[in-house]
């Protein structure tokens, strides 16, 4: 609720849309109300094959801005750790032009044929191209919304036989939420949380990619950028991002995944290896309590041990429920989720 508060979401507004008509207004406290409300949502989301996530589920995301989340909306495949074991984030301007339609398609249709999974906005332009060219060329993808209709986006993915290689339509809000400005910023940090690498083809100076390349930095993620034509307003952004050092530069697949590997914990000289975990430690001690993990390092042979280490570092000798979603990242920078409990 943090996060909804902190770029002007009311927690109504965040749950329920804002336009149902009531004859007096939804008291936060009126749980029976609520709860009906809920209901009713849940029903419709699972009549439209949509499935709400919470923190604990199969295939939450641990790790990423989905920790600061009430919840997620999927359709498609809901394992979402699971597509997102190797991913590249690929986003840029709505309004590309057709030097940064190229270079989306030869990226992400590169991306797709090496194996890695493409994450993208629900969005027009480079977001949507990168989706194609994914799809195309047999990769799996993840589409992350920010009200959109998510029916709509699965069924598109569908038709285009995504379902081939695997897919997710993801977003924060629940279906019938209508886009707004704040709400595309949460789905904007999501989006440059899933990722270890996020890859900018072509972006305005005002492109939204920008906000998105400022939330990967700030998440610890690795940014990238395509070098744009002298003198185009369409690569203004990424420019000035490899112009001041806040991206790296990209020719091709192989430097994204030079990038991907670089976006690792340290690899140890023989043996084990050092692992970077993250995520989202819950417990009962008379009150359901979660808290974010800070990243740990740990040697290891491999991510599960890895989970295991911190799991006994947090909840060693405890008899109390208590959960830990971890986020292992291997050195190559690829992601695995490992859900650990105990009672």
């Amino acid at each position: 609720m943090a996060v909804a508060e902190a770029v002007g979401l009311t927690p109504r507004g965040w749950v329920f849309p804002s336009y149902i008509t009531e004859p007096e207004p939804l008291s936060w406290f009126d749980a029976d109300r609520l709860l009906h409300r809920g209901q009713d949502l849940l029903a419709a989301a699972a009549g439209s094959g949509l499935r709400m996530l919470v923190p604990g589920d199969t295939g939450w995301p641990a790790g990423t801005a989905a920790d600061e989340l009430p919840c997620l909306w999927v359709a498609g495949n809901v394992d979402l750790g699971q597509l997102l074991r190797a991913s590249v984030t690929v986003t840029g301007s709505r309004d590309c032009s057709v030097y940064g339609a190229g270079a989306t398609k030869q990226l992400a249709a590169g991306l797709a044929q090496v194996g890695y999974t493409v994450v993208a906005l629900a969005s027009s332009g480079v977001d949507d191209l990168a989706v194609r060219a994914a799809v195309e060329h047999g990769g799996p993808v993840v589409v992350v919304g920010a009200g959109e209709p998510l029916v709509s986006v699965s069924g598109r993915l569908r038709e285009e036989r995504a379902d081939a290689g695997g897919f997710g339509v993801v977003s924060p809000f629940p279906p019938g939420i209508p886009p707004s400005q704040p709400r595309r910023a949460i789905a904007q940090r999501l989006l440059a949380s899933l990722s270890p690498v996020t890859v900018i083809p072509e972006a305005s100076a005002d492109s939204g990619a920008m906000q998105v390349a400022a939330f990967a930095a700030e998440l610890g993620r690795t940014v990238c950028a395509v070098a744009g034509r002298f003198g185009w307003d369409h690569s203004d952004g990424g420019d000035r991002l490899l112009s001041t050092g806040g991206a790296r530069l990209v020719r091709d697949v192989d430097d994204i995944a030079a990038a991907h590997g670089a976006s690792g914990p340290p690899v140890a000289p023989g043996g084990p290896v050092l692992f970077e975990v993250t995520g989202l430690a819950s417990w009962d001690d008379g009150r359901w309590r979660s808290r974010k993990v800070p990243t740990v390092h740990v040697l290891a042979d491999n991510a599960e041990r890895a989970a295991d280490v911190v799991f006994d570092l947090l909840f060693g000798g405890r008899r109390e429920p208590a959960v830990l979603d971890a986020a292992v990242r291997s050195p190559d920078g690829s992601y695995r989720p490992i859900q650990i409990s105990i009672g």
